[in-house]
């Protein structure tokens, strides 16, 4: 599965600029298969695999709209999901803002090149960033997110304007205005504070005036005040069951986060957009209009089907997608409170449901596996090995005993695992305790009851075992400088030909990267970065380099306990006369 979410990622960079579609394109003519999705979320709800609501339309048509499992599981007050139980939609809520931005300047209120000064002459060169550069995630301002604390107490207590403009101008900036896009929570809640003093009125009426009374909408809501309200869905994660996830103050993101909404109001929203009933045509073309993988306020969404535009949320336990295939005329809203199936997975899951009708579907129900293997690793190898997978089976056995099969000389075994159909699932054979890998990643999705031979993937020999070695003693040095805030020490490992992609940063240089870990080290709290062994894996690139993915655990060691968060990257190694450098890196999931 990494590799497609890294196919996704790579093709969403070389998105520079997509038109809009006419609806109604071959193939996708087909109606939408309502029995599919049944199926798809029955079998979510049966295995709790997620808790949440879809809303899938064609045209004008009525939408085909399901809610699973539970809104509120607290005891006395539980409530199950209903057609109109309202979700939070996370930054969802940036591309609500980003229209009612371009109403008003429809209504030449503002232009796309009003200065931030106009309405904040208080932040550093307010002056040189425009509305435009704030939708576009191209200001350049600090990430509020990225206040000390931020995830431990700020954002849950409530805020008022001027407490967020402090914040935001006592950030150190990112870049310059207009130089590259960089995403950014910042820009849009000074966009929601825009929507208010343009228009006149507190941003939750702007909403129901521009959005909600226009297209009749019943679940879309603003509500600066804390609390549940009624009809509002908790946000739960799964620990052996599911635990109530503390919300986030809605005066803390407001117009970056804080919208409530239902799948049906969100496909009825997206309709409307792209029918240019809420905005002028040439608007919503200069909305559409991509550079540095962004638009105003959305994006294109890759995947299963035709291209789709929209944007994705994630707040507290929440997580929610959009989605407009304007070859199809096809919306379609998830929003979940609760997931043990990553959202990608899930979202993906839909995707084909509705645009691959001969696909099976999964039902994520246990399954047995067996896969045979063997292994050649140049030397003797043990007698017995482990297995470990990132996306945790249901169940493994582990310390299976190794044959040696006196014909080929190969070390040959088998594991029986249980596992969930359609959720894929990666493992490696580790030597005992010392946990030495022997076999690169690989992915299995096998045929229950059926053999999976791996025999020709896993075979490896003594240069590969060299060359793997020397790819984790080279990132071993990297983030060893990182770890001691070392930038001369990271640029002697860096290419000068580097290029660094960040799902929510953007595209750097060589230089800009230095220059951001200068900012970094001398004004962030300290941060450890710690590698996940048992998701590493090395390929080789012929005689250029090679390659290395997997996944690393940043933890902020001021904090007691220690706050880490993991994330994927993808990098690329060239061989120099130096040794390996690194040359790409594409960091992700964040």
């Amino acid at each position: 599965m990494k590799y497609v979410r890294l196919l996704l990622i790579c093709w969403a960079m070389l998105l520079s600029a997509v038109p809009y579609v006419a609806p109604y394109a071959a193939p996708y003519a087909a109606p939408v298969d309502e029995a599919r999705l049944n199926s798809l979320l029955t079998a979510l709800e049966v295995q709790s695999m997620a808790m949440g609501g879809v809303a899938v339309g064609r045209g004008d048509a009525p939408p085909y709209v399901r809610n699973i499992g539970s809104a509120r599981l607290q005891a006395g007050a539980e409530q199950a999901a209903r057609a109109d139980t309202r979700y939070r939609i996370g930054s969802i809520s940036k591309l609500l803002t980003a229209i009612m931005v371009l109403q008003l300047v429809d209504e030449g209120a503002l232009s796309l090149e009003t200065p931030l000064k106009r309405w904040f002459p208080e932040l550093a060169v307010a002056e040189r960033i425009t509305v435009a550069d704030l939708l576009a995630h191209r200001s350049g301002l600090g990430d509020i997110k990225d206040l000390p604390d931020f995830d431990r107490h700020w954002m849950f207590e409530p805020r008022r304007e001027a407490e967020l403009i402090q914040a935001i101008s006592g950030m150190p900036r990112r870049f310059e205005p207009g130089t590259k896009a960089v995403y950014n929570n910042s820009g849009y809640l000074l966009l929601s504070f825009i929507v208010e003093k343009a228009g006149a009125r507190p941003y939750g009426e702007a909403l129901q005036a521009r959005l909600v009374r226009p297209l009749r909408l019943q679940d879309t809501s603003f509500d600066i005040t804390s609390g549940l309200k009624p009809g509002e869905a908790a946000s739960y994660r799964w620990e052996n069951q599911w635990t109530l996830v503390r919300a986030t103050d809605p005066s803390v993101p407001r117009g970056a986060g804080g919208v409530v909404s239902s799948p049906r109001d969100l496909v009825q929203i997206i309709r409307a957009l792209f029918r240019n009933q809420l905005l002028k045509p040439a608007t919503l073309q200069r909305m559409l209009a991509v550079k540095d993988s962004f638009g105003l306020g959305i994006y294109p969404l890759p995947g299963v089907g035709p291209q789709a535009w929209g944007h994705e949320g994630v707040i507290d336990g929440f997580s929610a997608t959009l989605a407009y295939f304007p070859q199809a005329d096809i919306a379609m809203a998830w929003c979940g409170n609760a997931h043990q199936l990553p959202r990608d997975v899930l979202v993906a899951a839909l995707r084909s449901a509705v645009f691959k009708p001969d696909a099976p579907l999964p039902t994520y129900a246990p399954k047995q596996v067996r896969v045979e293997f063997s292994v050649d690793a140049g030397r003797p190898v043990p007698d017995v090995v482990s297995v470990r997978g990132n996306a945790t089976p249901l169940s493994w056995k582990q310390n299976w005993p190794l044959a040696r099969d006196a014909a080929t000389g190969l070390w040959q075994g088998q594991v029986a695992l249980t596992v969930r159909d359609g959720m894929p699932f990666e493992f490696k054979y580790l030597k005992g305790e010392d946990k030495w890998e022997t076999t690169p990643n690989r992915s299995l999705l096998a045929v229950p009851g059926q053999s999976s031979r791996t025999n020709d993937v896993f075979n490896q020999n003594a240069a590969y075992v060299a060359l793997r070695q020397e790819v984790l003693d080279a990132d071993d040095k990297l983030f060893a400088a990182y770890n001691r805030r070392d930038v001369a020490g990271m640029a002697a490992v860096f290419s000068e030909r580097l290029e660094f992609f960040h799902d929510k940063g953007g595209l750097s240089n060589y230089r800009e990267n230095l220059a951001a870990f200068e900012t970094i080290f001398k004004t962030n709290e300290p941060v450890r970065r710690d590698r996940v062994a048992a998701d590493q894996e090395v390929f080789p690139l012929g005689e250029f380099g090679a390659y290395h993915g997997g996944s690393h655990r940043f933890c902020r060691t001021a904090r007691q306990p220690e706050s880490c968060q993991r994330y994927r990257y993808a990098n690329v190694w060239e061989r120099t006369a130096d040794g390996l450098r690194l040359l790409r890196v594409i960091s992700f999931d964040h």
